[in-house]
């Protein structure tokens, strides 16, 4: 694994760590930083498998597209398009106000 993967990785604990500690937040957790940072968790280690299989990720949020360029480089791949969308359009309508 190459110093460029690991930083993603790290990037990618770090959205967690914020997620997980907002969601155990007792008083007033804040949900739209829970969405926020699980969308973003995932989609910084699905751009270090695209890395790790030596593509360039596309500068793009969409889990779903993340998802089908992964299928192409690792047929193997399988994650359930619906819950990617899901959280793909929760992602969008809590990072913006109204």
């Amino acid at each position: 694994m190459n110093e460029t993967i690991r930083e993603w990785i790290r990037k990618s604990d770090g959205d967690f760590r914020v997620a997980d500690r907002e969601l155990n937040e007792a008083k007033e957790p804040n949900y739209d930083a829970i969405w926020f940072h699980c969308q973003q968790c995932i989609e910084k280690l699905m751009k270090a498998v695209l890395i790790n299989h030596g593509e360039i990720p596309v500068k793009i949020h969409d889990l779903s597209t993340l998802s089908r360029n992964i299928n192409r480089v690792h047929c193997s791949w399988d994650w359930f398009d619906e819950d990617l969308r899901f959280l793909s359009l929760y992602y969008y309508l809590f990072s913006l106000p109204g």
